[in-house]
């Protein structure tokens, strides 16, 4: 029922990997293959039964895609971290929590929309996404964490959630192009150096 740590150690010419509807994976554990250079861009998990727990794929600069199944509700703290060329994820609303530094260094991705079930959005969850252009926070979290969004280079834009009231510190250090921030009437905190290096803020 699960994928284990380390399942796919070692497979340094493996290029993608699908699981099919008809397996029943319930988790997939920490550091599922541990390649130097690893070859892979692409993962499919057809299946609508799993989590993601423990930097399964941390660091995998090749891979540029990750369909994550109908039904995952966490996506664990580092997950996707150092995943350099992750270009797309495509994150459901089946998933209610999104740990620290889970998309941390993806700095090819683009764009992030959070969705509505979300409750808990990790701290740095996407700090380092040099490329991240689009964030759509459709989740009633109550807080964005700590470097939540730092670094976010080309960033330009952000509509804090009505429902946030803290955040936290560095939330936004050194987004160089954000412009606009929409802050609600509900948050009573800003955390220290939030903002700092906005510079066209």
């Amino acid at each position: 029922s699960n994928i284990g740590r380390l399942a796919f150690c070692g497979c340094k010419s493996l290029k993608s990997i699908t699981i099919p509807k008809s397996a029943v994976i319930g988790r997939i554990d920490s550091h599922l293959m541990v390649v130097l250079n690893s070859t892979l861009i692409g993962i499919d998990i057809a299946n609508s039964q799993c989590s993601i727990n423990g930097k399964p794929f941390e660091s995998y600069e090749q891979m540029k895609t990750f369909n994550i199944p109908l039904s995952v509700a966490v996506i664990g703290d580092g997950a996707f971290d150092s995943c350099k060329s992750l270009e797309a994820v495509n994150i459901p609303c089946s998933v209610t929590m999104i740990g620290e530094f889970a998309f941390n260094e993806c700095s090819s991705l683009k764009r992030a929309v959070i969705p509505p079930t979300v409750k808990r959005l990790g701290s740095r969850a996407f700090g380092g996404c040099k490329a991240i252009e689009y964030v759509e926070i459709y989740a009633p979290i109550t807080s964005i964490m700590d470097e939540t969004f730092c670094l976010c280079k080309s960033l330009t834009g952000i509509r804090i959630p009505p429902s946030v009231r803290n955040i936290g510190r560095k939330a936004f250090a050194g987004c160089d192009k954000l412009k606009t921030v929409e802050i609600p009437p509900s948050v009573t905190n800003i955390g220290g150096d939030a903002f700092v290096r906005c510079n066209e803020l």
